[in-house]
């Protein structure tokens, strides 16, 4: 039997487990394709995603068992990062917090959701594709997410891409 997953807008409580699900979530890359395997998301965005109402926390048991932090930019709400705590891996926990974001950009009226991610893993682009996202030229994506990408190669992470989710699919191109 399948315990429920509940997916709700983080309060400040819920803060100081994010980190924790961060770098066991970390651990299932190799080493030498993370920048600094032990970093974490910046406190201040965390912060400012919370009180934005933009980070999403999955709960199991009563425990925070994965985060979603977003920001909005350029018009979509742009995942900084999806993070599920290894042990609660294979249950959907993902997607649930991806679908919020994107019923989260969807409310807001605005254009759709983007990422930066692996292109290499199952886990990243493959899964936000199931989901709907499409991998963008590099001259079709957002401003933001082209600095993102600029930054994550400057850092030395390699086979990354945008993706884009557009509520009006006919406006990607």
């Amino acid at each position: 039997m399948s315990e429920a997953i509940r997916i709700r807008s983080a309060n400040r409580d819920d803060l100081e487990h994010l980190c924790a699900i961060e770098l066991a979530a970390a651990t299932l890359f190799p080493a030498d394709r993370l920048p600094d395997p032990n970093a974490t998301c910046p406190e201040d965005t965390l912060r400012r995603a919370l009180s934005a109402g933009l980070l999403f926390v999955a709960v199991s048991a009563g425990r925070v068992c994965g985060f979603a932090v977003c920001e909005q930019a350029d018009g979509h709400l742009h995942l900084h990062e999806v993070s599920v705590h290894p042990s609660h891996g294979k249950r959907g926990i993902g997607k649930a917090l991806v679908l919020r974001v994107i019923e989260e950009a969807r409310g807001g009226s605005l254009a759709g959701v983007t990422l930066t991610t692996f292109s290499d893993f199952a886990w990243n682009a493959p899964f936000y594709q199931k989901l709907g996202f499409e991998q963008g030229a590099a001259g079709c994506l957002p401003e933001h997410v082209r600095k993102q990408l600029d930054s994550e190669e400057q850092r030395g992470m390699i086979n990354r891409s945008g993706m884009m989710y557009m509520h009006d699919r006919s406006s990607f191109v």
